[in-house]
């Protein structure tokens, strides 16, 4: 079986990433400031994705995160934050707690999401690029 995919849409989100915090039944009431940020965060996301329009069903989706240079630790010097600009970025937060906010904030039912390819690299400006797929079946 060939598995076939076709880019539907892109969207690309000038946010700062931010991970998905442990959440309790406590935060529907309790403003814990970490909860907070994280729900300004999806409100960000989710009106870029109104200007784009309408998200399509999908299959398939690809996150590029890139963290910027305000990130760096202090330590590092000017040439190895050049030498660093789209390489891996191993700090945190992680990429699958950025991931499930960006899914979340999304997609109303992200179960039917089979694929996800979600990377994480150092940057000059934070940004969050997604690329929706659809899957053509045989």
């Amino acid at each position: 079986m060939i598995v076939k995919y076709t880019h539907e849409l892109t969207i690309q989100l000038d946010v700062k990433p931010l991970g998905k915090p442990r959440m309790t039944r406590a935060d529907s009431w309790r403003r814990r400031p970490c909860v907070i940020r994280y729900r300004e965060f999806c409100d960000k996301i989710r009106a870029a994705a109104r200007k784009v329009g309408k998200i399509p069903n999908s299959n398939h989706v690809d996150l590029v995160i890139i963290k910027s240079d305000f990130a760096y630790p202090k330590s590092w010097g000017k040439k190895k934050k050049e030498a660093m600009k789209l390489e891996r970025h191993r700090h945190k937060p992680d990429v699958d707690n950025i991931s499930k906010g960006v899914m979340d904030a999304l997609f109303s039912e992200d179960s039917g999401i089979a694929d996800l390819h979600a990377y994480k690299r150092w940057g000059e400006k934070d940004s969050i690029t997604v690329k929706i797929y659809h899957f053509d079946g045989e």
